[in-house]
């Protein structure tokens, strides 16, 4: 009977230990603070405020805890609470207003979470609010707004996108999704078009080498896809109906919502989008500019928290794309005079584990992520009948990571990570009826690890290595990373880095895209001595935030050079397999440069306005010339020779300010300026048999947006948004744009659309 009594009085003191709490309201200026983020530090729990500014966390044991506190617009804060047996701890949280996001908290820079302005690698963010100002609906829309990113289309009949960091062609950067490198060579085509952007929490972007942690392609730099977690209860539709150019209607209809248990121990989030856009012919011969695009997105990401130490979450999204352009698109593909047509269906979910030890100072991760793509499509001219084929695809990502906070290391404080991960990439694309057909199976095996020294207050260092295998070049590759920050002010950071990047010789976007010029399937391949493109990258950049009475200031100025060692290039030659048809053969170049300057510029006065502004100019050169026909003729190759990298402006520039001049309307303009470029043109002579092809270099675009919004309250909890504008309002467009069947669809260049007129209208309780 005693030792009952004993096991009784155990168990009693064990469920009070674990019955304790800390509540709470988040107030700024004694005016609630709904839907801020709360987590504790060091463990995996986290809940989001209330309507009214409260929250709580329950099932607490005794002992020492740091509240975080972040919400958008507002300063974090941490608190720190010791909890003693059998008392529950009330706090109010105030915060401080923060409307440049200057101490909000990113994962790009060192896998790990920590304060922009303490990251010893400079990140820079695009968050929901610059989406909304920009009416964004998918993520290509809302990337051209950070200094050194550019978006731009590079065919008029699929409507194929990429996104150029630093003047480097997409292929040269790391997309994550959640940190996750799922998003494969075939995904990164449309891929961006299809990422809906109410899915979207933020982007994080480093510009620069990032191959020491994120393996291969992250030359130019790396493009973080944070997706929107489970935090509260919360939803929201929209609508945005688009007419482009007074003539093609563009249609898109979204949601998303969560749900979170009481206690904040478990959590989904759900979204969606349907889209449907049609073509748009902008000079009247009949062949589209512009794709039609029917889309149907849909997704979840849902959380377990076995304890305040454990945590797992699962993740799942599947997209369902038709999009076609050219000609006649009533009618089959074969029987319209050129087409591009694509069906997508992709299927791609993940899960993740992540724990830390009981004194919160190891902290383990494991996951593994896969994504499935089957493309059917069709490229032909002149009502070729053997122009269909098929592409698979499948990415399976897998890994662990370890961190150790260490509160005494070499004199001062440190953080190791390491970590192991595996990739593969299974690809297949055929096209018969051209008697094409790749075959790729790529595997990658990366081991990294990084240690962040912290000897004195004012000055962080931090070294990383990586080590990548991959079974294509059989090569062993170290990435090295060293970065530098010092606080020359408590306003003022002085950052450099150095690191190292590789990219594995695979097929990328251009391979898989069979190009239509002249009417005429340029076909692709693989040099045989191929070797991996090797880069040195140096930043260095000075970065001062302020905040001062009811303003906040921001400017950062960054200077980069890449050295790029064994670049793929692309060169013509002969084939007596593809007599008919034009061969470009991927190489290994003398070497390059890239080289410029980028800045931002940040400015806020209360929540009435916000300004942020980018700027880059830059230099892209290669050592020696490159000849970019497959032609003989002497004349022909000396217009078609350049050491400039083509497509890439050395000016371009971007701008967003919002005004709410009262405080349920708002105003937001916003601009992206792209400089001259060199673009190649393939034409045919007069007797459509003899390839000319020459370099255009094309004249300056300015396009400009505007967007008005109003909310309507329509209870404590719900509110109505209605918005109009008009995006490119200048109709900044290409106006040499080649006409008719045997024009160069590859010829397109300058903003995505032409002058475009859209209302939208958002319901729900969280925007």
């Amino acid at each position: 009977m005693k030792k009952i009594l004993l096991f009784f009085c155990f168990i009693l003191a064990m469920t009070n230990a674990m019955s304790q709490s800390i509540s709470g309201r988040v107030v700024s200026n004694n005016e609630a603070v709904p839907f801020a983020s709360l987590q504790i530090k060091n463990t995996n729990l986290g809940v989001a405020s209330d309507e009214d500014g409260r929250f709580s966390f329950e099932k607490l044991q005794s002992g020492q805890y740091t509240v975080q506190c972040q919400a958008v617009g507002f300063k974090s804060k941490s608190i720190d609470i010791n909890l003693t047996n059998d008392e529950n701890a009330e706090l109010t949280i105030e915060l401080n207003a923060d409307l440049l996001n200057l101490e909000e908290v990113v994962v790009s820079g060192t896998r790990t979470s920590v304060v922009r302005k303490e990251s010893p690698v400079i990140v820079t963010v695009t968050d929901e609010k610059i989406f909304n100002a920009v009416q964004a609906v998918s993520l290509s829309e809302g990337l051209s707004f950070q200094p050194g990113l550019r978006m731009e289309t590079n065919c008029s009949n699929c409507g194929f996108s990429q996104v150029r960091i630093n003047g480097l062609e997409g292929a040269y950067s790391q997309i994550l999704i959640d940190s996750r490198p799922v998003f494969s060579a075939l995904n990164s085509i449309y891929g961006l078009e299809q990422i809906p952007s109410n899915m979207v929490d933020r982007i994080e972007v480093i510009r620069g080498g990032g191959s020491a942690l994120y393996g291969s392609n992250a030359i130019a730099g790396t493009i973080n896809v944070i997706t929107k977690d489970p935090v509260d209860n919360t939803f929201q539709i929209g609508m945005n109906s688009a007419l482009v150019n007074g003539s093609s209607m563009d249609n898109m209809l979204n949601a998303n919502g969560s749900i979170v248990s009481d206690d904040g121990m478990s959590g989904m989030s759900l979204f969606g989008m349907t889209r449907e856009r049609q073509e748009y012919d902008h000079n009247d011969d009949g062949f589209s500019e512009i794709p039609m695009i029917n889309n149907l997105t849909f997704g979840m990401k849902g959380f377990h928290r076995f304890s305040e130490l454990e945590k797992m979450t699962i993740e799942f999204h599947t997209t369902r794309e038709h999009r076609r352009g050219g000609d006649s698109l009533n009618l089959p593909a074969h029987e319209s005079n050129i087409a591009e047509e694509l069906r997508s269906t992709i299927y791609g979910g993940g899960a993740s584990y992540e724990r830390f030890s009981r004194d919160r100072k190891n902290y383990y991760s494991v996951y593994a992520s896969v994504q499935n793509t089957d493309m059917k499509n069709y490229y032909g001219a002149g009502k070729d009948p053997d122009g269909y084929g098929r592409t698979f695809d499948n990415t399976f990502v897998t890994g662990g990571q370890f961190t150790r906070t260490m509160d005494k290391f070499a004199g001062g404080e440190g953080t190791f990570t390491g970590g192991v991960e595996y990739k593969s990439d299974v690809m297949s694309d055929s096209k018969p009826g051209y008697g094409i057909s790749i075959e790729q199976d790529l595997r990658m095996l990366g081991v990294y690890a990084q240690q962040e020294w912290k000897p004195v207050d004012r000055l962080k260092l931090l070294f990383g290595l990586r080590y990548d295998y991959n079974n294509l070049t059989e090569e062993n590759i170290l990435n090295p990373r060293f970065n530098f920050m010092y606080d020359l002010t408590p306003d003022l950071q002085f950052r450099a880095s150095y690191a190292r990047g590789y990219r594995a010789p695979q097929v990328f976007t251009d391979d898989v895209h069979a190009e239509l010029i002249s009417g005429e399937v340029r076909v692709i391949r693989l040099g045989p001595d191929l070797e991996s493109e090797l880069s040195n990258s140096y930043l260095a950049s000075f970065d001062w935030n302020k905040s001062s009475g009811l303003s906040q200031y921001g400017l950062t100025l960054e200077g980069f050079f890449t050295r790029l060692n064994n670049p793929f290039i692309l060169e013509g030659v002969e084939d007596d397999n593809f007599p008919d048809q034009q061969i470009l053969e991927k190489r290994n170049g003398d070497g390059a440069s890239v080289y410029g300057l980028n800045i931002e510029a940040k400015y806020a006065y209360t929540q009435k306005l916000q300004l942020q502004g980018g700027f880059t100019v830059q230099r892209s050169l290669y050592d020696n010339e490159v000849v970019w026909t497959s032609s003989e003729d002497s004349e022909v190759i000396k217009n078609t020779s350049s050491k400039r990298f083509l497509r890439t402006p050395d000016v371009y520039a971007n701008m967003v300010i919002s005004y709410y001049p009262v405080e349920k309307f708002g105003i937001s303009n916003s601009a992206v300026f792209t400089g001259s470029m060199l673009v190649p043109l393939a034409e045919r002579d007069d007797e459509f048999i003899q390839r000319a092809d020459q370099f255009v270099n094309t004249k300056e675009f300015f396009e400009w947006n505007i967007k008005f919004d109003y909310d309507l309250d329509i209870s404590d909890q719900y509110c109505i948004q209605f918005n109009a504008g008009v995006q490119n309002i200048l109709n900044s467009y290409q106006s040499d744009i080649d006409p008719g069947e045997n024009r160069d669809a590859s010829y397109v260049y300058g903003p995505g659309r032409p002058r475009t007129f859209f209302v939208g209208v958002k319901i729900g309780n969280a925007f």
